[in-house]
């Protein structure tokens, strides 16, 4: 992930991480990567299991859990601002919920006003959160992005790599 960010040249519109980064401890890697690889007004949405006090642990589970706190002051160490840091349930194990995060990030420039939902949840975020008319993503992708922007003349439409 990390070196497909740091390609020169391509913006990501929105980076998408679901079920990828509770397989890392430290986050600040990954923000510092995602920051400057995002377009204006591009968004960094990912989930993670919540860890209630400290900044991250591995489990039981082999599974990181991260403060967020902790989420926040990465974020914000990088560049980004917390656009939503919302609780859910992101799975169930043994038949049981895993209570977890879903954050989306956005550089300054980014629009706010589409991610003020009329009630809470990650549906609601979810449902705003749209990629741009033309701009299509291949279904089965785990970590995909919506569209890059490099250097490219207008009207260039020219696939991004390949995740």
């Amino acid at each position: 992930m990390l070196s497909v960010l740091a390609r020169p040249g391509l913006r990501y519109d929105i980076v998408l991480a679901a079920d990828v980064l509770i397989y890392l401890g430290a986050l600040e890697p990954v923000m510092a990567a995602v920051a400057p690889a995002l377009a204006f007004g591009g968004l960094f949405a990912f989930s993670l299991q919540k860890l209630d006090g400290g900044d991250f642990r591995l489990g039981a589970d082999h599974r990181f859990s991260h403060a967020p706190a902790y989420v926040a002051g990465c974020a914000a160490a990088a560049g980004l601002s917390v656009l939503r840091l919302d609780e859910a349930v992101i799975r169930e194990e043994a038949g049981r919920p895993v209570v977890g995060l879903i954050v989306v990030l956005g550089r300054e420039d980014v629009d706010r006003s589409a991610l003020d939902a009329p009630h809470p949840g990650v549906t609601a975020a979810a449902s705003t959160l749209r990629p741009a008319p033309g701009r299509h993503q291949k279904a089965g992708s785990s970590l995909s992005h919506v569209s890059h922007r490099g250097s490219a003349a207008p009207g260039d439409r020219r696939q991004p790599p390949r995740l």
